[in-house]
């Protein structure tokens, strides 16, 4: 059985690692050869070939059953580990297939998540409570790098009239820009407002980095006219309190600002030409493969919404 030299290198497959485990851990060759079913002599074949490979007695062949000897009780330590191991890693795989585990990770901005996906997170977490979501916030360029690079499973942007090469696009529901203002300037609302007329007052928007205000810009300047704001925030949601607070004229997502309007807090003006509608849209990299998590939630909105660039 002994043998001078043991390579470090024994090419021994993980089945006779899991018969050396089962019988190690039931102290008995008949109780593994039927935990594997198997039979006696065949599990006892195994024991003897991976002693034969490591060139020692692994087991005692004892009246009380078998015994590791101390060679065996060394290797017993680490398979032990490793089987375990194995065994909760095939446990969470089929509870993450099974929706019983898993995450979904997703980019986006604060405008996307509270039009659209919010709402759709909602009813998921309703009915996958063991999923975890991890919503994280983004500028653009950043969030198409974290999707090229699989650091989310998908982002939620404004995708109006862009090119997005390589990405499956879903595109998701139309948002409506607004001009609001507070009761100080209630009078407006009596009249039509040209762009030109409306940028005569002080105006609240968004920093010129965000993808909404981009879209204002090209708007604009489309009509011929310059759009500096007098006040940019970095956060949709302090427009409509700005605007409340009689700061200047807002121009917000109709969304954010329904409830304060139904409360007669803000109003609505009529402007001509009306702001432009924007498209919003899930973005998936066509090369990285997304959990399953991910694949599930996606799997509720409708094949004609989606796009292949």
């Amino acid at each position: 059985m002994e043998s001078e030299i043991c390579r470090d290198n024994l090419s021994i497959n993980f089945e006779s690692y899991k018969v050396f485990y089962l019988v190690a851990s039931r102290s008995s060759m008949t109780l593994a050869a039927e935990a594997l079913y198997l039979t006696q002599p065949a599990v006892s074949k195994s024991i003897h070939h991976l002693e034969e490979a490591f060139g020692c007695p692994l087991f005692l062949r004892t009246q009380k059953g078998m015994v590791l000897t101390e060679e065996g009780r060394e290797l017993y330590h680490y398979i032990a580990q490793a089987y375990e191991n194995i065994i909760k890693g095939q446990k969470r795989v089929c509870q993450m297939m099974n929706m019983e585990a898993g995450s979904i990770r997703v980019g986006t901005d604060e405008m996307t998540v509270h039009f659209d996906l919010l709402p759709r997170l909602e009813r998921f977490n309703s009915e996958y409570p063991k999923i975890k979501m991890d919503i994280s916030s983004y500028r653009r360029q950043e969030l198409l790098r974290a999707i090229r690079e699989g650091e989310i499973d998908f982002g939620v942007v404004m995708c109006q009239n862009e090119n997005f090469e390589g990405f499956d696009i879903i595109q998701l529901n139309q948002v409506q820009y607004s001009f609001i203002v507070g009761r100080q300037y209630e009078y407006m609302r009596e009249r039509t407002w040209t762009l030109a007329h409306i940028l005569e007052y002080p105006i609240i928007s968004l920093v010129s980095d965000m993808s909404a205000r981009k879209h204002l810009d090209e708007f604009f300047t489309e009509q011929g006219l310059e759009f500096e704001p007098d006040i940019e925030l970095t956060t949709t949601t302090l427009i409509v309190p700005f605007a409340e607070r009689n700061l200047g004229v807002g121009i917000v997502a109709r969304n954010f600002a329904e409830d304060s309007i139904r409360a007669g807090r803000i109003f609505e003006l009529q402007v001509k030409p009306p702001l432009p509608q924007q498209t919003t849209c899930i973005l998936i990299d066509k090369k990285n493969t997304i959990s399953m998590a991910a694949r599930r939630f996606l799997s509720q909105f409708d094949n004609k919404n989606r796009n292949e660039k």
